[in-house]
């Protein structure tokens, strides 16, 4: 009985082996008889998953973006301060410290809901994200800004230590334009313009909230100054227009 259970235990993990990797014959011993599965070839699943969602490789371009905004703040450039009155009568208040990190799951989390959802808005989104992003990042390289104004976030509390966890991993550098309110504006423009608005009216409403609380945040956790708000937020308002206009065009040019 133990040798019996023994192969069909070794027949069930050959057969899951080569359901998720290339399939080969499978052979189990049972006392003295020899049994052979044989399963057609297959692909692993991952490599069958990523043919089926190619639009799934454009997110490696987080990984670019990332690396190019990080890699500038070590590189000992002449950064030109940012500070308007205005960001001195701003109050520092950490409880916005959610909605600034919400911002880390709101932009991929769009993009991978309308990546299976509608592939037309998914194009648009990659479209409008990264043109502006690598713009951005163009600009930081140009022309490098930091900010003077980060609060002491000593303290005890989870908002307090989230704050410090930010300000250390962060460095007050490439400010202009906000990176946070250009894709929390961009992705809302790029998912919910046009008929989409229409379909997801209950989504649009909620992605707006999110989008205007990601970009106060950054207010009000002294991560920016109010001209980085108001840069990010029209920047991604003209590459939107810019990306529906040419699609557009291309259309118009194909009828």
């Amino acid at each position: 009985l133990s040798i019996d259970l023994t192969c069909y235990v070794y027949q069930i993990l050959m057969i899951i082996k080569a359901y998720i990797q290339v399939a080969e014959p499978v052979v189990c011993l049972l006392g003295s008889r020899e049994y052979v599965i044989l399963l057609a070839p297959r692909e692993a699943r991952p490599l069958r998953f990523l043919k089926r969602h190619k639009e799934l490789l454009w997110f490696g371009l987080f990984a670019v973006v990332s690396a190019a905004y990080f890699s500038l703040q070590f590189l000992g450039l002449r950064h030109h301060l940012i500070h308007t009155p205005v960001d001195d009568v701003i109050p520092f208040v950490p409880a916005f410290i959610i909605p600034y990190v919400l911002w880390y799951f709101y932009v991929p989390g769009m993009m991978l809901f309308m990546c299976f959802k509608d592939r037309e808005v998914f194009m648009r989104q990659v479209a409008t994200l990264f043109t502006g992003a690598f713009i951005c990042i163009a600009v930081f390289a140009l022309y490098p800004t930091r900010i003077d104004f980060r609060p002491d976030a000593s303290g005890d509390g989870l908002l307090l230590a989230l704050c410090r966890l930010i300000y250390a991993n962060d460095q007050p550098y490439n400010v202009l334009p906000s990176l946070h309110c250009y894709e929390a504006t961009a992705i809302h423009l790029a998912s919910f313009g046009g008929a989409a608005g229409r379909r997801y009216k209950g989504l649009r409403a909620a992605s707006a909230v999110i989008a205007v609380l990601i970009c106060l945040s950054t207010l009000f956790v002294k991560q920016h100054s109010v001209l980085d708000l108001v840069s990010g937020c029209l920047l991604a308002g003209l590459v939107y227009a810019a990306v529906v206009y040419l699609k557009n065009r291309k259309m118009r040019g194909i009828e």
